[in-house]
Formats: C-alpha cells, structure tokens, sequence
C-alpha cells in the first residue's frame, strides 16, 4: 500500500463525509430514504478505494498496462451500479429526483477516480 493510495483514500472519505452531510439535509427536504442514501455513498466508497487500490498496484509494476485497467473497471463499475440499482428499486421504488440524485453522486465519484488515477500515472511516470 503506498503513500499515494493512502492519500486518496483520506481524501475520499472527507468528501464522501461532505457530500454525504449536505446530501442528507437537501434530501431530507426531497423525502429521501437515509438508508438509500447511506447504502449508496457507502457502496460508491467502498467501490472507488477497491478501484484506487488495484489501479496503484498496476501503476506501480505495469504503468503501460494501466489504461486498460481503468476502463475494465469503469466498466465493471458501471455494471455493478446496474445490479445495485436494481435491487434497491425492488425493495423500493425509485422516484425520478432519487435517480437524478444518484446520478450526480455517481458523476461526482467518476470524477474524483478518474482525477485520482491520473495523478497516481503522474506519480509513477517520474
């Protein structure tokens, strides 16, 4: 485990705290679940530090191999998030603003992977 893992995994627990915080109180006012709410940014956090730590790995040992990576994970990503959308609207059901709601959580982390992989690059190519 390297240092720069480390660090972005602190970095990703403060924004999942923030964006977390401020979700719950605007969603409070919208009626969303807390549950739903917290089963999201718990698996988007859990999902991303897996993500972040196999990238490291792989950047560390094969940098060229390391694009590849990325995209099989947002790809496997993507297809979790399926699964688990579908099995939250079983047990509820998802109103369009929710939906919209996970979305931008889900924009919000894609960002933050995607920035974070490619300063872990950065780190390694030196």
């Amino acid at each position: 485990m390297s240092n720069r893992f480390l660090r972005d995994v602190k970095i990703l627990s403060l924004l999942t705290l923030m964006l977390f915080g401020i979700n719950s109180l605007i969603g409070y006012q919208f009626g969303f679940s807390f549950t739903f709410l917290a089963a999201t940014y718990l698996f988007f956090f859990l999902l991303n530090c897996i993500i972040l730590y196999i990238f490291d790995w792989v950047a560390k040992r094969y940098i060229d191999k390391s694009g590849f990576v990325f995209i099989s994970f947002m790809f496997l990503k993507a297809l979790l998030i399926t699964i688990f959308l579908l099995i939250a609207n079983n047990s509820s059901s998802l109103s369009k603003v929710l939906m919209l709601n996970f979305a931008l959580i889900y924009l919000a982390y894609l960002f933050y992977s995607m920035h974070a992989c490619l300063k872990t690059l950065n780190f390694y190519q030196k």
